[in-house]
């Protein structure tokens, strides 16, 4: 049959309804109605309807943004944003003038934090169907932040094989504490957004 969702259809609905509904909370998304085959169902009673199967029914569910969940998930970007910058200018302080490239262990450690902080971000957005590309971070797409990240982590990787101290002091005192600063800029706009 067929699961909408927002007047969307799915592509490939799950086997069951607990499935779709599963699929949404990850999304940072609340079921506020669900229509089975037309019938509206009592939204108390959603748990009992999680076993049906979606191949049999037309499903119909209306939600709404987990404005709590996109919180959390943009506090936990915020976080891990903050906690990447002060590792990248400790590397960077670290860095001895002796010219030897500093621990991997912490390199490892400040772009885990980037990581962590893309992924908590892109879910905050996902979740307030924030249309990515028409964001604007500090006057400029959000597009180019991506690109931003991805160009600096390739001249830090370049850096890091072929022992440059130099390009790899310039990446970790500049322009990565740059784009960390970039991605806390993109949490504020989003947050932002929310208030709106």
């Amino acid at each position: 049959m067929a699961v909408t969702i927002d007047q969307q259809p799915m592509k490939t609905p799950p086997a069951t309804l607990g499935e779709v509904l599963q699929q949404l909370r990850q999304a940072g998304r609340l079921p506020v109605s669900l229509c089975i085959d037309g019938a509206p169902t009592d939204p108390a009673l959603l748990e009992s309807y999680e076993g049906l199967s979606t191949a049999d029914h037309v499903i119909d569910v209306q939600t709404t943004v987990d404005r709590r969940s996109a919180r959390e998930a943009l506090d936990l970007a915020e976080s891990a944003f903050r906690e990447a910058l002060e590792r990248f200018e400790k590397s960077a302080e670290a860095l001895p003038g002796s010219g030897e490239v500093p621990s991997l262990e912490g390199l490892s450690e400040s772009l885990g934090g980037l990581q962590r902080g893309q992924a908590s971000f892109l879910q905050a957005a996902r979740a307030l169907a924030v249309d990515l590309e028409r964001l604007q971070i500090d006057g400029s797409p959000f597009r180019e932040l991506l690109a931003e990240l991805a160009g600096n982590l390739r001249t830090l990787k370049h850096a890091v094989e072929s022992r440059d101290p130099v390009t790899l002091a310039d990446s970790l005192r500049y322009e990565m504490p740059d784009c960390a600063r970039r991605w806390l800029s993109a949490v504020a706009t989003v947050r932002a957004s929310m208030e709106d």
